[in-house]
């Protein structure tokens, strides 16, 4: 497999990361942070399944979506029957109620597009989606707390010493060394400045993009033609680390251009 510069430099940076989190440590207070980390974590990948499951219940899709439904105004925006209205008008419906509410253009997909019930009213549309976001929130911060919880406590210990007179005494450290600098603790150092430097080059490839389509759309094709080239993006049966960030960049800016527009 041949590598392209674009690769060549992202595989540099990232090793350089390893290394330097390797030889810095994980620093202090390293089990907050990798408790924090894990909670996020768990927050997401547990928070949201649960949070989905609960709305599909008597309580979303009931209870919940009727409270907020019953909060919102009364004019014809929302108490407009979108029973019979195809997906296009149902959608069209809500963004003008959200609108209504001052809801910025960019955030009303996140609303229109997790409405459940849309048998109804708009309001019993906009509530069942206002359920949803509240069940979300709420089983995140729950799952996030008590992993927080749980993690920070696994990782802490107590070593007991004794001083000149006999003493004996306890201190509290976790389980990534003293400025976390134990073998765990570099280690976790090491994957923490991966990550870190990961977003910075991910940052890096949305600007890429950006001067890219700015360039095409000029009628420049020069740094597009040494993209295609240098990430192979017309041959996807190579791997190339570039041509992943490169992709996943372009996927977001196109889903923020979608949200905006």
């Amino acid at each position: 497999m041949k590598l392209g510069i674009i690769d060549i430099v992202i595989i540099v940076l990232l090793i350089l990361a390893f290394l330097w989190g390797f030889a810095k440590g994980f620093g202090k207070n390293g089990a907050g942070r990798f408790a924090f980390l894990v909670g996020a974590l768990v927050g997401y990948f547990g928070g949201v399944p649960v949070a989905r499951a609960l709305m599909n219940t008597s309580l979303g899709n009931s209870s919940l979506t009727s409270f907020f439904a019953s909060k919102l105004p009364t004019t014809s925006d929302f108490t407009l029957d979108i029973s019979s209205l195809d997906s296009s008008a149902k959608e069209s419906a809500m963004s003008t109620a959200l609108g209504d509410l001052g809801f910025p253009t960019f955030f009303k997909p996140m609303f229109i597009t997790r409405a459940t019930v849309t048998n109804k009213t708009v309001s019993s549309a906009l509530g069942s989606s206002f359920a949803f976001w509240t069940l979300i929130a709420i089983c995140v911060l729950v799952f996030f707390i008590v992993s927080f919880a749980i993690v920070k406590a696994l990782c802490k210990h107590k070593v007991s010493s004794k001083d000149s007179n006999g003493n004996e005494s306890s201190e509290e450290r976790d389980i990534f060394g003293e400025k976390g600098k134990s073998f765990l603790g570099r280690f976790a150092g090491s994957i923490s400045k991966v990550v870190l430097t990961s977003v910075f080059i991910f940052g890096l490839m949305m600007v890429l993009v950006l001067i890219d389509q700015l360039t095409l759309n000029n009628g420049v094709t020069g740094l597009n033609n040494w993209l295609v080239s240098d990430l192979k993006l017309d041959d996807s049966s190579t791997f190339s680390i570039g041509r992943l960030f490169y992709n996943s960049a372009a996927s977001l800016l196109n889903w923020i251009t979608l949200k905006v527009n």
